[in-house]
């Protein structure tokens, strides 16, 4: 949210995408508020085998190739011991921090490697740097998303696209069931 109202403050075209189509679109309304743009969105769920592929067509019919591509979602169902975490969870997990982004990616930097020009940006994590205790799902998805961020800055360059990493730490927000001041 906080992203979205930035870039829309800055004067950015925004096309976003999230699981709840309410908040969806109440950002969506503050961003145009802020922006006088009209703001593209569509809910979407990238855990969903084909779920970044169709949010990518999806923007890319409505606002043609991006210029700047935000890897922001994240998804950690539960703080668990790795003895605690299923198969099926695991790849929940892995689906939306790595797997989305990389496809995501993927996609755009086809469209990126026409003009010659882009951005991506990855949202990842202060779990890069650290080995926390139940949190083994999320931080191999994040340090995996880390590690192709790193190989893609070589790969970019090259041709004029730009790529960011960001790690951000615990932030208090809604996506916490439990309100984090200290954050």
């Amino acid at each position: 949210r906080a992203t979205a109202l930035r870039l829309a403050r800055d004067g950015a075209q925004l096309a976003l995408s999230g699981r709840d189509r309410e908040a969806l679109e109440a950002v969506a309304k503050e961003s145009r508020a802020l922006s006088g743009r009209d703001v593209f969105f569509h809910a979407v769920d990238l855990a969903a085998a084909d779920g970044p592929l169709e949010l990518y067509a999806r923007v890319k019919e409505a606002l043609g190739a991006p210029d700047v591509l935000v890897n922001n979602a994240g998804y950690n169902s539960r703080k668990a011991f790795l003895w605690e975490v299923d198969a099926e969870e695991f790849d929940a997990i892995v689906a939306v921090n790595l797997r989305a982004p990389f496809l995501l990616t993927r996609e755009a930097l086809r469209d990126m490697l026409e003009k010659k020009a882009g951005h991506i940006v990855n949202v990842l994590s202060t779990v890069c740097h650290y080995a926390n205790e139940t949190m083994g799902a999320y931080t191999a998805a994040k340090r995996g998303l880390d590690g192709l961020t790193a190989v893609l800055l070589k790969e970019a360059r090259p041709h004029g696209i730009r790529v960011s990493a960001v790690y951000p730490g615990g932030t208090d927000t809604e996506f916490r069931a439990k309100r984090r001041p200290d954050y």
